[in-house]
This record gives structure tokens, C-alpha cells and sequence, in this order.
């Protein structure tokens, strides 16, 4: 009996001397871009209701087009400037920032203790997220705008050299890159081992995440793919494709105006992914098949990612007042469905549709374009536009609830945490808002 008691005192003792498994993310917060490796853009029945009022605003004196990541009581968020912040989300007060020495517009993932973010230099950088001290950089051969993800201790982005990297999370030693036909703006999606990112080549690739190995690609329409365009000033005349996005910068050619080229980071809900192209098309796929679901033609491009929501409730159309600016579907009874699928567009509008068939429920237009991704709950959306307004909507109507004026275009995505919503502006502001009742 003894000898038994000294066994199971021993194990008792070895358990709890066992390290604790550290969490590749902080569960309940907007820890990267799009919330989470799934890229929904969901917190579910988040409490921030409108009307709206501002916390704080804080002046980081540069274009700010990267969104902000929640961790606990701070958010990270990146400027042209070079700097990576920290900010103290309940004073309003910096407190630390890291000059990476080019424009950030990549948005910080935080996990395993660090930071990551993407920088113009080529480098993808982890910092401690608690002093901003660099843990480590690693080198692509070209910008990096694509935002990183963490998963199963490995951290993904891909690069403008056409590469999709693949690195150890901690010690930021590559474990595999592999190379995609054009450049690679959008961020990864994680689920299951499989990591999907879209490249400029009008492709959505699957990957195996240990070792970069391409199980699949899907290929969107890429209508227009071969005929970039010259602009200068008013003038606009088609060129000879050149793959180099950095020799297409010397020659003038705005490469982000080819048709095809996905920069949207996938959305994946259950066995779906969802994503824009600039074609102008949203896709849906079975991500196991590979087979197309549905897809949608939108009025102009799309670079912003799909937010995806299942309302508890489904409303009608009596139930809410429907907006003078919104498309409505034609019948007033008709019963709204559960799971949307929210996006933006460069034509001002903002869409809804239904996620299991892609028809589409309501149309918004703003007075700018929509390059920011909306973040959702299941009441509102929540989304910036390129008019300098921070807008809410509501998600089954898309009437606008309330809006906000800043003093620039609205590029950052905003993050939602903890009854916060937390965005940036070209202004150089970066915004905090709570609830008026709060």
C-alpha cells in the first residue's frame, strides 16, 4: 500500500512540474488580423451597441493602414512610418513602439508571447509583446503586406517575392517556402493542418502547413489577367504583362488593377472558403473537394476579406427599418438567413449575402471606396471607407446605425475586443470608441 501511495505521489508530483502548454493565441480577444485563423471577422453577440462615443484618440503621426490586434489590455498596430505600437487600450497610452525602418502595413498576430508583423523591408519580424524587444527577423526577397498567422507553432505569410513562407514560431528558423506563380499580398487561413492564401497570380492556394507542400489551387475567372494598365494622370492605356511587382512599380504600372489577382485573405466557415478577386467576383469552394459552391459578381474589385456571421435569430424585413441608401430584396416578408457573408467593395458598397447560396440580401453604398474588412457581430457590421467615415450597419437590414467622421481615407480593419472597437485612419490617428451607455 505504501509502495502505491509513493507511485501515484510521484506521478502527482511529475504532472504538476510539467510545463504549461503555451497557447499559440489569447482565446476571447482579436489577437490577428480578421480575429482569428479563420479570418471571420466575428466576435458573435458583442455588447458594443450604438450610439457610439470616443475613448481616445491617439495622434501616431503617419499613415496608419495596418488594423490593430487586441492582446488582454493592449493593441498592436503598424503605421507607414516604420513603428510598430503598443498601446495601453484602457489609458489610451503608448507604451512602447519598435521602428522597423519601412512602412508597415501588414497587421500584427499576436501569439506565444510575441508579435508578428510584416514590413516593407522584406523582413518578417517577432518582438516580445510585452517590451517590444526583437526575438527575432527573417528575411524575403521582396515587401511583405501579407499579415501573419499563427498555428501549431509555426507562423505563415506570404511575400511580394511570390513566396508563401512557412517558419518555426519561436526560434523564426524557415521550415519551408514555397513558391506561387506572381506575388502574394494575402494573408493565410488556418484550419486543420491545411493553411489557404490567395496570390496575384488569380489563384487560391492549398497547402500541407508542415511542409508547404500544394495540395490544390483555385482559380478565379482572371478575366482581364494579361492587361495591366499605365496611369498617369487621367490617362490610362493597356501594357505588356510584367510579373515583377517591383519593376511594374518603376514602370508605373498600378499591378494591383489586374483582374484575377486575389489579395483578399480566404474566409473559411465549416467545409467552405470565401474570398474576393479583382475580377470583381466573391467565390465560394468546398475546401476539401475543391469544388466550386457559389459565386457573385460585385461592381468593381474586391481586396477587402469576407466577414462571415450566424445570427442566433433570423429577423424579417418588418422588423427592421429598411435603409434609403440599401438595395433590399423585393418581397418585405421575405425571412432573412442566419449565416452572412459581409463584404466591401472598391465600387463604395457594401454587401451582404447568404452564405449557403450566395444570393444577396442588402447593398450599401458609401461615398468612397471600401478597402477595409468589415468586423461583425451578430447585430451590426462594423467598417471604415475610403469617404474618411467609420460606419455601423445594421447586419440584417444594412441600414446605416451610426457614423463617424475622421480626417482621412479609412484602409485599417477595424478589431473588436472587450466592448471596444479600435481602428485607424490615413489622418494618422489611430481611434478608440465604446458604447455612449458604457
Amino acid at each position: 500500500m505504501k509502495r502505491l501511495m509513493l507511485i501515484l505521489t510521484f506521478c502527482l508530483v511529475v504532472v504538476l512540474l510539467q510545463p504549461a502548454a503555451v497557447s499559440a493565441v489569447d482565446a476571447g480577444s482579436w489577437p490577428m488580423f480578421r480575429q482569428n485563423p479563420h479570418h471571420t471577422g466575428a466576435v458573435g453577440s458583442g455588447d458594443l451597441e450604438p450610439p457610439l462615443k470616443l475613448k481616445w484618440k491617439i495622434p501616431l503621426n503617419s499613415i496608419i493602414d495596418s488594423s490593430p490586434a487586441f492582446s488582454k489590455t493592449f493593441v498592436y498596430v503598424g503605421t507607414d512610418s516604420g513603428y510598430l505600437y503598443c498601446i495601453d487600450v484602457i489609458e489610451g497610452k503608448i507604451e512602447w513602439k519598435f521602428n522597423a525602418g519601412d512602412v508597415i502595413i501588414s497587421s500584427p498576430c499576436v501569439g506565444y508571447g510575441n508579435v508578428y508583423f510584416g514590413c516593407y523591408d522584406g523582413k518578417l519580424y517577432a518582438l516580445d509583446a510585452k517590451t517590444g524587444e526583437l526575438r527575432f527577423s527573417f528575411q524575403t526577397g521582396s515587401r511583405i503586406k501579407s499579415s501573419p498567422a499563427v498555428a501549431d507553432d509555426m507562423v505563415y505569410f506570404g511575400s511580394l517575392d511570390w513566396n508563401i513562407y512557412g517558419l518555426d514560431a519561436k526560434s523564426g528558423k524557415l521550415k519551408w517556402k514555397t513558391k506561387t506563380k506572381w506575388s502574394v499580398s494575402s494573408s493565410p487561413t488556418y484550419l486543420e493542418g491545411n493553411l489557404f492564401i490567395g496570390s496575384d497570380d488569380k489563384s487560391v492556394y492549398c497547402l500541407d502547413g508542415k511542409t508547404g507542400k500544394v495540395l490544390y489551387t483555385y482559380e478565379t475567372r482572371g478575366d482581364v489577367y494579361a492587361t495591366p494598365i499605365i496611369t498617369e494622370g487621367h490617362s490610362e492605356k493597356p501594357v505588356p504583362h510584367i510579373a515583377d511587382p517591383e519593376k511594374a512599380k518603376e514602370e508605373h504600372i498600378d499591378y494591383q488593377k489586374i483582374g484575377g489577382s486575389v489579395i483578399s485573405a480566404p474566409t473559411l466557415v465549416d467545409d467552405k472558403l470565401y474570398f474576393g478577386s479583382f475580377d470583381k467576383h466573391i467565390y465560394s469552394f468546398r475546401r476539401e473537394t475543391n469544388r466550386s459552391f457559389w459565386e457573385a459578381k460585385l461592381g468593381d474589385t474586391i481586396s477587402a476579406t469576407i466577414a462571415y456571421i450566424k445570427s442566433a435569430e433570423p429577423q424579417t424585413l418588418s422588423q427592421s427599418k429598411a435603409p434609403e441608401s440599401a438595395a433590399m430584396p423585393t418581397s418585405a416578408a421575405q425571412v432573412f438567413t442566419s449565416e452572412k457573408v459581409i463584404v466591401g467593395s472598391k465600387d463604395g458598397s457594401i454587401y451582404a449575402f447568404a452564405a449557403q447560396d450566395g444570393h444577396k440580401l442588402w447593398e450599401t453604398t458609401t461615398n468612397g471606396f471600401i478597402y477595409s474588412s468589415a468586423a461583425v457581430t451578430d447585430k451590426y457590421v462594423f467598417i471604415g471607407s475610403w469617404d474618411g467615415h467609420f460606419y455601423i450597419l445594421d447586419i440584417n437590414t444594412g441600414v446605416i446605425i451610426w457614423k463617424y467622421k475622421t480626417g482621412g481615407w479609412i484602409r485599417s480593419s477595424a478589431a473588436l475586443y472587450n466592448n471596444v472597437v479600435v481602428f485607424g485612419s490615413r489622418d494618422g490617428y489611430l481611434y478608440a470608441f465604446v458604447s455612449e451607455r458604457s
